[in-house]
């Protein structure tokens, strides 16, 4: 067996057969468009602050790799691998990703998913990654089983408020020239986490296209990613659409220049547009130092969801990284936005 890059043919393969899977509404040929889009980002091509990598496939931040049964033989399984900067106790590190982890249902249970998780490990560990990490949708039993560890992602589900105050003045939709402020904000709200995703300006741009893509073919009213500014003071990132995994909204992250300054004005708006929508409910990952910035987020209407649609994980790929981790994987900084 062999694990490599796979050739455009093999991806679109592997997109036909996870398709229904992992769309969320596109068609088939929009599904595939928006995927080649991810993969030709600056980001997704090697732009970003970790350097290049020491393996095959270069500088490459996302690669789509298969496991094959020879080198021009037929693909038993598929996995995208990711490499990101994050920040480990006040420390930049690079860590890898595994994402979409496939393998056709006729060639399941024959130990195929393993073996090419275990290659990537490899690759991971040889270019230099201290961590792999990975969203799991399947629970985490499996993963386990081969070595990942859970982090808690603070899962709740917001009740959206009946009534509410008028839209609020002074908000507005990000516009491009704004993503510097909003960079900032992030940038000022992580520096206190012991674990965190780094965003540059390429991942940034590359997460907003991720988000925004489906409206192209769906429309706003079907998936919209909205991100609303108040000023300098803060921002509010939510998700509208037909998700393969969750409510149909999501408030995806926030970020204040100081904490309360523009949280409650976001949230109106926000909650707001959900009511226009029709939609009850809202899927939030809040650490209870966010969720305690408003009581809609931590009062009677935000119960925990258990088990959680999604389950962040981490296997250590080097000793130091093992030992800062296992302090503070239960306080880790995570957003849906970082789901991959």
């Amino acid at each position: 067996m062999e694990l490599r890059d796979a050739t455009p043919g093999e991806i679109e393969g592997v997109l036909e057969r996870t398709h229904a899977l992992w769309s969320d509404g596109l068609g088939m040929s929009e599904y595939q468009d928006f995927i080649r889009t991810l993969m030709a980002s600056e980001w997704a091509a090697g732009g970003g602050p970790i350097g290049p990598a020491s393996t095959d496939g270069g500088a490459r931040n996302y690669r789509f790799l298969v496991l094959v049964d020879g080198p021009e033989g037929k693909v038993l399984a598929g996995v995208k691998l990711y490499r990101f900067a994050a920040r480990l106790d006040e420390e930049v590190i690079p860590v890898g990703g595994i994402g979409a982890v496939f393998t056709p249902p006729e060639l399941r249970r024959h130990g195929y998913a393993a073996e090419m998780i275990a290659r990537t490990h490899t690759i991971m560990a040889e270019r230099g990654d201290g961590l792999s990490l990975l969203f799991s949708e399947i629970g985490e039993a499996y993963y386990r089983k081969l070595g990942y560890r859970t982090m808690e992602p603070h899962t709740v589900r917001l009740a959206v408020p009946p009534v509410g105050p008028p839209p609020p003045r002074g908000l507005t939709r990000m516009h491009r020239t704004g993503l510097d402020t909003v960079i900032r904000l992030r940038e000022r709200e992580d520096a206190g986490a012991a674990f965190a995703l780094v965003r540059d300006l390429p991942y940034w741009k590359h997460l907003l296209a991720r988000a925004s893509y489906p409206t192209l073919s769906l429309g706003r009213e079907k998936w919209e990613s909205r991100l609303m500014v108040a000023g300098s003071g803060g921002y509010l990132w939510s998700m509208f659409g037909p998700a393969h995994e969750g409510a149909a909204a999501k408030l995806l992250e926030f970020g204040e220049s100081q904490p309360g300054s523009a949280l409650r004005a976001l949230l109106d708006e926000f909650f707001e547009e959900c009511r226009r929508r029709g939609i009850e409910e809202v899927d939030a990952w809040l650490p209870p130092a966010l969720a305690a910035r408003d009581p809609r987020l931590s009062g009677a209407g935000a119960r925990p969801l258990s088990p959680p649609p999604v389950v962040p994980m981490w296997l250590p790929l080097d000793r130091q990284a093992e030992a800062d981790m296992t302090r503070h994987a239960g306080s880790a900084l995570l957003h849906l936005t970082d789901v991959f």
